[in-house]
């Protein structure tokens, strides 16, 4: 598993939308909520303007449960450190 990319935990501002009428106060109360989002995965490509994270890897090559996060979104970046083997048995 070593040839893997580092793992990390983003902890990012998601975008929401609500696609329905509002009054106005109810539109001032969605805009002030904040949707904390906690992205674990590995790090597989970075630029000054996003960070792509990739759920899953197998040694063929493909990953899956990938996702881009804006930079201008996130609050913080973790490294997720190994404590060992953990037996889930």
């Amino acid at each position: 598993m070593s040839k893997y990319n580092t793992v990390y935990m983003i902890e990012w501002i998601d975008a929401a939308s609500l696609g329905v009428w509002l009054e106005q106060s109810a539109v001032i109360t969605f805009g002030r909520e904040e949707n904390l989002v906690q992205s674990v995965g590995h790090l597989v490509y970075k630029t000054t303007d996003y960070i792509v994270l990739a759920g899953s890897m197998c040694t063929e090559g493909f990953s899956n449960n990938v996702v881009k996060i804006p930079r201008a979104l996130i609050r913080s970046i973790k490294r997720v450190r190994s404590g060992g083997e953990v037996d889930l048995q």
